[in-house]
């Protein structure tokens, strides 16, 4: 499973590239972030979480296997998080899955 990943990894970053060559700078930015044991988001399922208005989970990572989520997949401590998210929401998506004060 690790080689699928790779091979939507490299997609992403083929796809990104291609998508670079528009006229406009683009405010998404793609973001991976481990989900802290203590964050909001550890435990609850994606459509549980309070996510930003522009922004899209893409991949997660459990254990070296692919997720694709949906609504229904839920958050576990050390996923790892493949997200696309407007810069200006950034900060908002890191709070959720990190450590939460």
């Amino acid at each position: 499973m690790a080689s699928c990943f790779r091979s939507y990894h490299i997609a992403f970053d083929h796809r990104a590239a291609a998508n670079s060559t528009r006229s406009y700078a683009s405010p998404s930015r793609r973001f991976w972030q481990k989900v802290h044991p203590d964050s909001v988001a550890a435990g609850k399922t994606v459509g549980e979480l309070p996510l930003p208005a522009e922004c899209v989970l893409t991949a997660i990572i459990r254990k070296g296997e692919l997720i694709i989520p949906r609504g229904d997949t839920v958050l576990q401590p050390a996923d790892e998080v493949l997200s696309v998210v407007h810069a200006a929401q950034l900060s908002q998506l890191a709070a959720l899955l990190g450590y939460a004060a």
